[in-house]
């Protein structure tokens, strides 16, 4: 249910009469603040997918599918807004939840949930680079106003080195590189 409204607020954002509703910057925080964000965090569900059969968990993560998970949803709102030409206003708005989720992350990184802000951080960055791509070839478009190689080198990098860090986040760093492989050159 909320996939499928996720989904019809992005066909709105697409939509040619209904755009101009979602032009104004403060419509964009809001919708961000109090649906997008609220739907990045993995639910209780899929952490324990994770736990019980990670590859699996993976698969379905990265798979692009007509039945999207509501983070993915939320992902697909992000990704709406900035094709839909309100770049400028929604890179400002989700770079300032991505730098509130590495800040926590970076003063709860030993609590047990901690790990979880740097999660929802990874994937709106992620939503808010991608303009657009195959499942074959990764992203092919990224958003002007974000540097994919540079936040890899400052966020994604040292997870992947890490052995003290939560094995979702790895997971992420493995995403991301997957997911920009034509921008990010290891």
């Amino acid at each position: 249910m909320v996939s499928q409204a996720l989904k019809f607020i992005s066909t709105a954002i697409r939509a040619g009469p209904y755009k101009d509703l979602f032009s104004s910057r403060d419509t964009i925080s809001g919708l961000i603040q109090g649906v997008v964000v609220p739907n990045v965090a993995l639910r209780e569900h899929e952490l324990e997918a994770f736990e019980d059969a990670p590859l699996e968990f993976i698969r379905g993560d990265m798979l692009i599918t007509e039945i999207a998970t509501p983070r993915q949803a939320a992902g697909d709102v992000i990704k709406a807004l900035v094709s839909s030409g309100f770049e400028a206003d929604t890179t400002a708005v989700v770079n300032e939840w991505i730098v509130r989720g590495l800040e926590a992350y970076g003063k709860s990184k030993a609590s047990e949930d901690g790990w979880k802000n740097k999660d929802s951080a990874i994937y709106l960055f992620e939503s808010l680079a991608t303009l657009g791509g195959t499942t074959s070839q990764g992203v092919t478009s990224t958003n002007p106003l974000v540097n994919v190689v540079q936040w890899f080198a400052d966020n994604i990098f040292q997870d992947l080195q890490s052995s003290d860090v939560h094995a979702v986040l790895q997971v992420d760093s493995i995403r991301y590189i997957y997911t920009f492989r034509n921008q990010v050159c290891i």
